[in-house]
């Protein structure tokens, strides 16, 4: 999904954009938490999107297997204890839109004749 852009935005659009930008956010955080913790995410994943899809949930079980055994609990990401060192936003905040690239796009038309995409 995209937002809506920046011109002439009501106050619906202009929720929706910011919504849409907080959990995209957040999304981005977690994914770089797994990043962190799993190295096969730090590189582009050559392989069917259903196998990415398999890759990144089996990583988010692992992950929180392994934080289990660490003795790390809910209690600790609500009191931001948790080390987000690897996450720093560069000096240019505003988000930019771009199209995305014609692989994505094929990927994407891939998952929807599939039945992957929700």
């Amino acid at each position: 999904m995209r937002p809506f852009p920046r011109r002439g935005l009501d106050n619906v659009r202009r929720i929706y954009n910011y919504r849409h930008s907080r959990a995209r956010r957040t999304i981005e955080c977690a994914f770089g938490v797994l990043v962190g913790k799993w190295s096969v995410l730090k590189t582009t994943l050559n392989m069917l999107p259903e196998n990415a899809i398999k890759m990144v949930l089996s990583c988010c079980v692992l992950h929180n297997f392994v934080r289990r055994k660490e003795g790390v609990s809910l209690d600790n990401i609500e009191s931001n204890e948790i080390d987000n060192s690897w996450f720093q936003m560069d000096g240019n905040t505003s988000a930019t839109i771009a199209r995305p690239g014609k692989q994505a796009l094929d990927i994407c038309a891939l998952a929807v004749r599939q039945g992957t995409a929700n």
